[in-house]
């Protein structure tokens, strides 16, 4: 730009400048708003595509293993259904790789095998070849992977909700109930992988006060929450609380106002503005007035003392209390709050309160004494409580809460009939499934639950090539084929490769057409970009051809004065290339700008249609923020490139021009 500046200053005439200017203005402008736009077109899109890969690799895996119809027919997987040291029921991977013996047939003790079993598999050794242990044993020697079994079943999602009518966490018995049916998938929790916890939502102040309320007549269940979360605050849950005499302090005036009824004050209202012709209550040496213009009068300890608004009391439970607590209202709290700037401290019992501000402990360095009632990790090993299940996020808007109670129904045959089976559940928290609809139909729960569903349900029919499998996850998605490729190879290596099929994420048929369309959108914007970029370049050619049809009197003295047509050709094309330098960061710093500050833009864009902009189903929270590294780098080549090209044209003109013809036509 300083160049083009030079260029507009000495080589044009003061009367056409402006003209010039405003050309080089409009040029510069046009193209900078074309960077911004595909920057921030591409920025976005490349975030949202990253963030919807790791929650479905974090819930997925980036890659997974499958048994091959050839396992399924072998002699290895069959001679279970035939073996009594195998329960006559076929083995999932995790049993089979736990099992001591390849083959637990016993000829002596178990059923003839039938001729159509397949024969054995052996190996150089004589051995049945056990291709299970082996692709364990390959997996583990692989560094940097972390891999666990998987198992998926069906069952009938049956879940009691039940809500305290008066609002009150601590009164039950006038619960309002309503029930949730859904048919659902289930999964078993992979405990090892490193990144599924990321997907859990985090407890919020809603949740704790839900598990209080439900666990109001459990000690041992409130035991578990109070060892495991630090209170902070508590809060009223009414405007008129009534407010234990114990608390205020002595010799200190709170306004008020008594409502006598025969000449006995029968309750006060604890203003928070201090209102003329009413009193004020006192306390000296534990008695309580109420003084007005008529006196003081004497307040029955019996008597309540109603605040108007709700009060927040830092608060910490004593712990003489929590050991004999049968109740929420038998634990005691040591609080600090204030009322109309008058600081009231003292102990009460937890009785018309609810958790304002309160952190649970979902990270432990080993397994607790007392176990959460939410899910939680155990150094690097995610924990599901005893029956607790994990519901997609879209269960929590629906109203489910942590802590609500149910159970799965399945079918299994008996003797004599097939009947409905009930498996206790209790929701102990909720995961972000991404924007796969799957998702929101699957429960993650513990892997000994999954298989007691799928070893004798009849309700949901899988298949089992697709019904157990492993899992493997690693750091570097972009590494998927290579790892891919490692595996196949080493199995094959080992003899057990007709065993298995791996596949990537990126051929998942779930995902696989979602991928795509990402690719195409991004690959399609880039050509408009790159379309529209070359059609505001092409104003440089207008303006640079204006400069040199303005100054050929100039060029021909340089020309005989010894310059040569390259020099010429030089100062042009430099003007151009400064030109598309000067755009592509203009733009860079306006689209850079734009993400940081891209909530108070979707919120405007939001305000203007009248509903969100951005589905949260779809684009997650919160859109990117940050710069795409490959986008940046796209503009950052290809603006100054188109900019040095069209700077060319002109270039090439001005480097063709006679100093004698142009002198001559002066």
């Amino acid at each position: 730009m300083f160049e083009l500046a030079v260029a507009l200053k000495y080589l044009v005439p003061r009367k056409k400048q402006l003209s010039v200017s405003l050309i080089a203005t409009l040029s510069v402008a046009v193209i900078s708003l074309v960077v911004w736009l595909v920057l921030l077109f591409l920025s976005v899109t490349e975030g949202i595509e990253k963030n919807w890969l790791q929650k479905l690799t974090a819930f997925n895996a980036p890659l997974r293993i499958n048994p091959t119809s050839t396992y399924l027919n072998s002699y290895y997987y069959k001679i279970d259904a035939f073996s009594s040291a195998s329960g006559f029921e076929h083995k999932t991977l995790a049993q089979k790789a736990a099992a001591s013996r390849a083959d637990p047939y016993a000829p002596e003790a178990d059923p003839e095998l039938p001729s159509y079993l397949a024969p054995k598999a052996l190996g150089p050794d004589g051995s049945l070849i056990d291709p299970v242990k082996t692709a364990y044993r390959i997996l583990e020697g692989i560094p940097g992977i972390v891999f666990q079994d998987y198992e998926l079943s069906g069952a009938m999602m049956k879940l009691q909700l039940a809500r305290p009518e008066s609002g009150l966490i601590t009164q039950r018995g006038s619960d309002v109930q309503t029930h949730l049916t859904q048919a659902s998938y289930l999964s078993s929790f992979s405990d090892r992988s490193p990144y599924l916890l990321s997907l859990l939502s985090p407890l919020k102040t809603q949740d704790l006060n839900h598990l209080f309320y439900l666990s109001n007549a459990s000690p041992q269940k409130l035991q578990a929450l109070l060892d495991n979360i630090r209170l902070d605050e508590v809060k009223t849950t009414q405007d008129h609380w009534r407010l234990p005499m114990s608390l205020l302090p002595e010799a200190v005036h709170i306004s008020a106002q008594a409502f006598v009824k025969n000449g006995v004050i029968t309750h006060c209202i604890l203003d928070e503005k201090a209102v003329k012709g009413r009193g004020y209550l006192t306390k000296q040496k534990g008695a309580v007035k109420f003084v007005d213009a008529s006196g003081e009068h004497g307040v029955d300890p019996g008597a309540p003392l109603l605040t108007q608004r709700a009060l927040t009391f830092r608060a910490t439970p004593i712990p003489a209390s929590l050991a004999s607590a049968k109740h929420l209202t038998d634990i005691l709290l040591k609080v600090d709050g204030t009322l109309q700037g008058i600081s009231l401290q003292g102990v009460i019992r937890w009785d018309g309160l609810e958790i304002s501000q309160a952190e649970a402990r979902t990270h432990f360095a080993e397994e607790p004494k007392t176990p959460p009632l939410w899910a939680y990790t155990v150094g690097q090993t995610g924990v599901l409580p005893q029956n607790g299940v994990l519901l997609a996020k879209s269960f929590e808007s629906a109203g489910v809460g942590i802590g609500d109670q149910g159970f799965l129904s399945y079918s299994a045959p008996t003797i004599s009939a097939v009947q409905e089976q009930r498996l206790p559940i209790y929701v102990a928290g909720f995961y972000d499934p991404g924007i796969m609809a799957i998702g929101n139909k699957c429960i993650l729960l513990p892997a000994d639950l999954a298989h007691a569903v799928n070893a004798s349900s009849q309700t949901f029919t899988f298949d089992p090539s697709l019904s157990n499998g492993i899992q493997v996850w690693f750091r570097d998605l972009k590494s998927v084929d290579a790892i891919k490729q490692q595996i196949v190879e080493a199995f094959n290596k080992a003899g057990i490769g007709e065993y298995w099929q791996a596949t990537s994420f990126k051929e998942y048929d779930f995902s696989k057409d979602l991928m795509e369309q990402f690719q195409s959108d991004k690959l399609l914007f880039m050509l408009v970009g790159l379309i529209i970029l070359v059609v505001a370049c092409s104003n440089i050619i207008s303006l640079l051809v204006l400069l040199v049809n303005d100054k050929k009197k100039e060029i021909g003295i340089m020309q005989s004065m010894g310059a040569s047509g390259f020099s010429i050709a030089a100062i042009f094309g430099v003007c151009g290339i400064a030109m598309g330098i000067f755009s592509a960061a203009l733009g860079t710093l306006g689209a850079y700008l734009t993400l940081k500050n891209i909530d108070s833009v979707v919120g405007f864009l939001s305000f203007v249609q009248g509903h969100e902009a951005f589905n949260a189903a779809f684009y997650g929270k919160n859109l990117p923020t940050t710069l795409s590294g490959g986008a940046l780098t796209f503009i950052l080549i290809v603006t100054p490139l188109m900019a040095l090209i069209a700077g060319l044209v002109p270039a090439i003109k001005a480097c063709r021009l006679r100093p004698s013809n142009i002198l001559r036509s002066e």
